[in-house]
């Protein structure tokens, strides 16, 4: 019965101890990344997490980087309709560039608003690993 109730309690409890594995780090990319101080430690934080699925891992430095990351805030025009009738608003957008270490642009996307920040963040960071991932391997 003690058994019975251990082994119970262990499959309840195993679920939230373990935690993914990353696979070894194939290359180590050195990245400097123009954005706000709160949105760098956020997209910092996204590229090793999601980073590390993929072999690569990144370190936020100012000198001697491998790539570039700029994060810019724009505001897109965007209509609506309510009971009030036609009218228009502007909707958040992030756009990301990426420039090689000599600073030729490698590629450009934008997000429009999650819900949160981070979650633009996040999709923004998903969208520069796999962009990278294609880059390295053309070259």
């Amino acid at each position: 019965m003690l058994a019975s109730a251990l082994s119970t309690l262990l499959l309840l409890l195993l679920p939230g101890i373990c935690v993914a594995t990353c696979k070894t780090a194939v290359a180590s990319l050195k990245v400097k990344i123009e954005a706000s101080e709160t949105d760098k430690r956020r997209l910092v934080t996204s590229l090793k997490e999601h980073g590390c699925n993929h072999g690569l891992s990144f370190e936020p430095t100012d000198e001697g980087f491998d790539y570039r990351i700029a994060i810019a805030d724009i505001l897109k025009p965007k209509m609506t309709i309510t009971q009030a009738g036609i009218g228009s608003a502007e909707e958040a957008f992030v756009l990301t560039t990426v420039f090689d270490d000599k600073g030729m642009a490698l590629f450009t996307f934008g997000r429009r608003a999650r819900l949160t920040r981070r979650g633009v963040l996040n999709a923004s960071a998903k969208e520069i690993i796999k962009r990278l991932i294609q880059v390295r391997s053309n070259k």
